[in-house]
C-alpha cells in the first residue's frame, strides 16, 4: 500500500500519403505517477504532448500537435 510508480515515454512519428509530396514528422512525450491506494485501486496522472507533427511541402512547414492530461483511479475486480 503507498507504493508511487513514475512513468514515462518518448516516441518518434513519420507519416506521408502515397502519391503526395508532403510529409509529417514529429515527436511524442509523456510523464505521468501512479499511487497504489490498496492492492487493486490505483489513482493516476499522466500529461504529454502527442501527435507533435511539423508537416513540410513546396510552399514551407506548419506544425500541429495535442495536448492531453488524464486524472483518474483504476480499480481491479
Amino acid at each position: 500500500m503507498g507504493a508511487l510508480t513514475l512513468m514515462a515515454a518518448v516516441g518518434n512519428n513519420k507519416a506521408s500519403m502515397a502519391g503526395e509530396t508532403e510529409t509529417a514528422k514529429g515527436n511524442d512525450f509523456a510523464m505521468g505517477a501512479a499511487y497504489a491506494l490498496s492492492k487493486r485501486t490505483t489513482a493516476y496522472v499522466k500529461a504529454g504532448t502527442y501527435n507533435k507533427y511539423k508537416i513540410s511541402d513546396a510552399e514551407g512547414s506548419v506544425g500541429v500537435k495535442t495536448s492531453r492530461t488524464s486524472i483518474g483511479l483504476r480499480h481491479t475486480f
